[in-house]
């Protein structure tokens, strides 16, 4: 069990070195989101994730930039996605 727990922890581990990294490798911020999104989605097995930005026009409004939900086979925004 203390193997199987390490061995979760050092996989999270590495992925939260991979993001960091990409801070300082990736200059395209698009990109730098989705990598975010996409290991941080990794690290919590989660099926889904979502990223808003602030509307430049109206800071009170949230547009959807990236959209991803595996089950569903969803993929929008970023740049790998399709338009949102």
């Amino acid at each position: 069990m203390k193997e199987q727990q390490s061995s979760i922890e050092n996989q999270d581990n590495e992925l939260l070195f991979e993001i960091l990294q990409s801070f300082f490798v990736e200059r395209d911020t698009t990109k730098l989101c989705e990598i975010v999104l996409n290991k941080a989605m990794e690290i919590t097995n989660a099926d889904g994730g979502t990223l808003y930005l602030t509307n430049l026009e109206d800071p009170q409004l949230l547009d959807f930039s990236i959209v991803i939900n595996r089950s569903l086979d969803i993929y929008m925004g970023g740049v790998n996605g399709a338009d949102i």
